[in-house]
């Protein structure tokens, strides 16, 4: 079920100070005895947003076996150019 939050207007209230003015709206809300009143806004109560935890990066399956291999291919690539060179 959905909860709102609810702004009421209510007139006809006289008291001396903002204490003793709620004090008296709390007493006609809670007796449920409202004289006047007008409803200024309604509007949804705020929902908390779900706490995320930032997700790793994304690497592809292929990256994890097979970063070694590619790495020794490299070395072995560099080493026969450069021997070529050397001995050309």
């Amino acid at each position: 079920m959905a909860k709102f939050t609810a702004t009421i207007r209510v007139f006809d209230v006289e008291a001396p100070n903002r204490q003793a003015a709620r004090k008296q709206v709390e007493a006609h809300l809670a007796s449920n005895a409202l004289g006047r009143c007008q409803v200024v806004g309604i509007e949804p109560a705020a929902v908390p947003l779900p706490v995320r935890r930032p997700n790793p990066p994304v690497r592809p399956k292929w990256w994890n076996t097979a970063l070694g291999p590619l790495l020794l291919l490299g070395a072995l690539a560099w080493t026969l150019w450069f021997y070529w060179l050397l001995f050309e």
